[in-house]
Order: structure tokens, then sequence, then C-alpha cells
């Protein structure tokens, strides 16, 4: 492997930093009064790419970037109804629940084709087999990835 290259790669769109949780406060008498953002929001991965650019990391990452999922690739783990179902609460624009600690928002279908990127996964696919073939790149450039397109 040649260490002038990148080793680890970093897929991350900005469009994923649309996808809003909402508020943890689930009672609808106190989410009047107080906000406490979900764990899992555009900050952490704003804040996350920040330290990676002050450190001087992300300048030793290769740049992966995600390419929407297709309905075929959305339909070989999620069924037809579920797919139409959060489709549609992503389009209506307003913060839906979409299970039990699932919600959507008006960005959240950009983040999740995003998240749902079989490059990505053919990347992580790569890292796996690298693990397994004791940390030697597969490709003989990646040895590990990291993804920060998700609707987190």
């Amino acid at each position: 492997m040649n260490r002038d290259s990148p080793s680890t790669a970093l897929a991350y769109d900005r469009r994923c930093l649309l996808h809003d949780n909402g508020s943890m406060v689930a009672d609808r008498r106190a989410a009047g009064w107080i906000d406490v953002p979900h764990a899992e929001n555009a900050a952490r991965v704003r804040r996350a790419c920040e330290v990676l650019e002050a450190s001087g990391v992300s300048s030793r990452l290769a740049g992966l970037e995600p390419r929407p999922a297709s309905r075929d690739e959305l339909s070989l783990v999620h069924s037809g109804a579920h797919i139409d179902r959060i489709e549609r609460a992503c389009r209506d624009g307003s913060l839906s629940w979409v299970g039990p600690e699932a919600r959507t928002g008006g960005g959240s279908w950009d983040a999740a084709l995003l998240a749902a990127d079989d490059a990505g996964r053919e990347e992580a696919q790569k890292v796996r087999d690298a693990a397994a073939d004791n940390l030697k790149s597969a490709d003989g450039e990646l040895e590990t990835a990291t993804n920060e397109v998700k609707p987190y």
C-alpha cells in the first residue's frame, strides 16, 4: 500500500444535515416549553466534521461521494408499503413519527437515500474483507471507512 495516499475513507454529504429528528421530549404537555434535541442531530455531525478539519485528519481521508439508493435497492430490505409510508411522511415536510424512536422531516428522504448508498456499502465490504485478511487493504488503497451520511 502506498502510505502517501489515504487509507481511510469518509462518506459525507451536506444534504444529510437536513434530516431532523426533532425533540426528545415526547410528552406534548412539556414540548411547548422545553426542547431537548435528539442526540443524533445535524450539530453532532457538523461538529465531528469540524474536529476532523481542525485536527488535520480530514486532509488524510479519501472522500467517498454517496449516491442516492434506488427504489429497487431499498426494496431488497423494505416492503414497498414501508418505503411509500416513509417517503410520504418526508414529503409532507412536517415532523412525523414513523416508528417508536424514528421521526422524519422535510429533509429526511434525501438523507435516507444517501445513507442507503450502495457504493458506500461496497467500500464497507472492502474494509470487512481487508480486516478478514489481517487488515491488508482489499483494493490496495483503503483499510478503513466511516460513513457520516445517515439519517441519524
